[in-house]
């Protein structure tokens, strides 16, 4: 098990553009915009849970925004002839392009 984790230890150094000298590794490592730990403990998985918790919490917050913002739309009515574009930002509404034909 110890040679295992040595060795994707050692790749994963490799990856960053890092020597593999095992004493310089401090447990994470950041590989372009991913950081990567190795032998994670529970507080490792606590953070990265409580970090997923709080990003649904803020995409929620935002389509909650959204959901709010668009009420109007139920004052339109008849909507024949009416075609929309909406713009989304992943998955939230930004922009409404509407045209009337």
């Amino acid at each position: 098990m110890a040679e295992k984790s040595k060795k994707v230890r050692e790749v994963i150094l490799k990856l960053a553009g890092r020597k593999t000298n095992p004493t310089d590794y401090s447990g994470e490592i950041t590989v372009g915009s991913l950081n990567i730990v190795l032998d994670a403990n529970a507080f490792h998985e606590l953070t990265a849970i409580e970090e997923v918790v709080r990003s649904h919490q803020e995409r929620l917050l935002e389509l909650q925004k959204a959901h709010d913002a668009l009420k109007w739309l139920d004052q339109l009515g008849d909507t024949e002839g009416l075609k929309y574009l909406v713009l989304e930002d992943e998955g939230i509404p930004k922009r409404i392009l509407f045209k009337v034909s």
